[in-house]
């Protein structure tokens, strides 16, 4: 395959990706508001850090959501690091993809000059 083919596909890809991103992120965020207005309304104590200061200063937090809020803490680390985790490789294709782009740029330039 020519290399103005593979970066015509390639920029042809690129192309569809950005014309889905609108979808996919609008739904994306809609799920994150969803979920966190969810959290908020069904177990205000474990979204609410002011009212787990309120409950922690009179002394009125149930036991139940202590060890709730015990068992969590582990739990929601490990998925924060779960989450950088799973960013890191799209970072890197990201910053693949920008040298892809130079490199078609860089091409594009050298023919105009010659």
């Amino acid at each position: 395959m020519k290399p103005i083919e593979k970066d015509q596909r390639f920029l042809t890809r690129r192309v569809t990706f950005v014309r889905a991103w609108p979808v996919v992120g609008n739904v994306l965020m809609s799920v994150l508001v969803g979920l966190t207005g969810y959290l908020i309304w069904n177990a205000p104590i474990l979204s609410n850090p002011v009212l787990v200061m309120d409950c922690i200063t009179s002394n009125t937090i149930p036991e139940s959501n202590t060890a709730l809020s015990i068992l969590c803490l582990p739990i929601l680390v490990l998925l924060c690091m779960l989450l950088t985790l799973a960013i890191e490789p799209f970072t890197f294709v990201a910053i693949d993809d920008e040298r892809k782009y130079l490199a078609i740029i860089e091409k594009m330039k050298q023919r105009h000059t010659d």
